[in-house]
Parts: C-alpha cells; sequence; structure tokens
C-alpha cells in the first residue's frame, strides 16, 4: 500500500491511498451462492450447490441434521462446493448447511430442506448414443419406496420427435413385491397400476423407432408416474450414423439389469 497526496490550488494537501494492482485484504468468507430446497424420489440423485468468496480463499464443508437443525454433524468428505448423493426415504426432512472457513473466520449458507417422496420411477435404454432409423428398447420401472400402499399410479410418456409412437410399444415384463403388471398396450406408455405395495416395483420394455432422416440431433424419452405423489425422468441418447464403434459405451443400468433381477425373482 502507497500513501499518496493530492495538491489542490487553495494549497490544502489531501491524502488518499493507492492500493498496489492485485493486493487485497483478507477477509471472513462471504456467500456468494446459497443452497436450495430440494424435492425428490426416494433412490434418486439430490445435489446441493453453495458458494463463497473469501482472502485467502475458503474450504468448505457441509453439514447435516436430522431433527430440524437443532444439532448438525460433519457429512464425511463432503468438502465441495456441490454435496451429491443418493436420497433415501430415511433422508425426509433432513437439513444441510455448507460452511466457509479460511484463517480470518466461518460463514455458513442458509439452511435448506431435503424432502423425500416414496414413488419412484426410472428410464435407461443402456446406451448414449442411437442410429438413425435403428429400434430402441428402453426400461422404464417405477418403486414404491415408502412403507405405505400407494394406489391409482398412472404412468405416461412423452418422446421426442426423432422417435415414433407407429410400431411403438409397451411390455410390462416384471413385477415385485405383490405388485401385478397392467395390460401391455401399443403407442407411448401409459398404464394404470391399481396398487403399489411398500418395497414393490414394476418393470417395462418400451419399444420406440427412431426415424429414419430427421433434423433432430438427440433422441429423448421422458417419463412420469403420478400416485398422491409424482415422479419423473428422462432418457437422451445422441443421434449417430454408425454406432459399432461405441459399443463400449453401454452402462449396465438398462437391459442388463433387467435380466438379473428377473433370474434373482425366479430363484
Amino acid at each position: 500500500m502507497r500513501i499518496l497526496h493530492a495538491q489542490k490550488a487553495l494549497g490544502i494537501v489531501i491524502p488518499f491511498v493507492l492500493y498496489a494492482a492485485g493486493v487485497h485484504a483478507q477477509g471472513s468468507p462471504m456467500i456468494t451462492v446459497n443452497p436450495a430446497n430440494q424435492t425428490v424420489a426416494a433412490g434418486s440423485v439430490v445435489s446441493f450447490v453453495a458458494a463463497a468468496t473469501g482472502n485467502p480463499t475458503p474450504s468448505v464443508r457441509w453439514q447435516q441434521s436430522i431433527n430440524g437443525g437443532a444439532n448438525f454433524t460433519t457429512i464425511p468428505g463432503a468438502t465441495s462446493p456441490t454435496l451429491s448423493f443418493t436420497a433415501s426415504m430415511a433422508q425426509n426432512g433432513y437439513v444441510y448447511w455448507a460452511i466457509f472457513t479460511n484463517s480470518v473466520g466461518s460463514t455458513a449458507s442458509n439452511v435448506v430442506l431435503l424432502t423425500t417422496t416414496p414413488l419412484g420411477i426410472a428410464v435407461d435404454d443402456g446406451y448414449a448414443l442411437a442410429r438413425y432409423g435403428s429400434d430402441i428398447d428402453y426400461v422404464v420401472r417405477i418403486d414404491n419406496f415408502g412403507t405405505g400402499v400407494l394406489g391409482n399410479v398412472n404412468v405416461g410418456s412423452a418422446a421426442s420427435p426423432a422417435l415414433s409412437t407407429t410400431g411403438a410399444r409397451y411390455t410390462c415384463v416384471l413385477a415385485i413385491g405383490g405388485t401385478v403388471c397392467p395390460p401391455n398396450g401399443n403407442g407411448a406408455l401409459a398404464a394404470s397400476v391399481a396398487t403399489l405395495p411398500a418395497g414393490s416395483s414394476l418393470s417395462w420394455i418400451v419399444h420406440l423407432p427412431v426415424a429414419a432422416t430427421t433434423a433432430q440431433d438427440t433422441v429423448t424419452l421422458s417419463v412420469s408416474a403420478t400416485g398422491g405423489v409424482s415422479a419423473s425422468d428422462s432418457d437422451i441418447d445422441t443421434l449417430v450414423l454408425f454406432r459399432d464403434a461405441f459399443e463400449s459405451t453401454r452402462d449396465t443400468a438398462g437391459l442388463d439389469g433387467l435380466r438379473g433381477e428377473r433370474d434373482d425373482a425366479r430363484d
């Protein structure tokens, strides 16, 4: 820091402070991004995001409270501005905050609430890529992660323009936990489930053709379920001319995972 003096016309000397470039006063962290409340289906990934500035640059740790904020405990390994984890029904009502710390002091973000709902839905075709003119088999699954029965659950879907509902069909292939497969059908997935007991699940294979020519560069299937509560999910694939060279992009959460569950159900 340099103290300079300015000479005015009347001979009065006025001091002022000039900070050298790149030199900043130290300060405790200041929150620039507060996390937001989140509502997700149990079994889904939830993310909280926070950010702060300070000099020196602050570190961050996340804490959770299971009693409405009366007591907080530090989450092991949660030292990133983004806190992500798979939510469970047991975490319904938990609250979270981020604490930023540097050598000057500590500052906490606002406290946010996690709400988890019992109805979950997921869709996956096992690939990140799809070929023009091909057919895609999606696995759609609904789960009741709660402790009570869900009734009158309606399952629906919406396909992007590059997916054709002409020639589309859906087949319920697996019912676990005391629920019963609803009728199969043609076109977009639309099913009504009278009873979905606690811990039960239903799985469909949804068959959709891809247009041979389209202005779209991706295909998306979005699915939703409502039954007192609601849940939604989507699967997005990038369209390519050839897919054989990219088979390594396949994951195991789609058809392979379903086959394993069907084998377990038979045993």
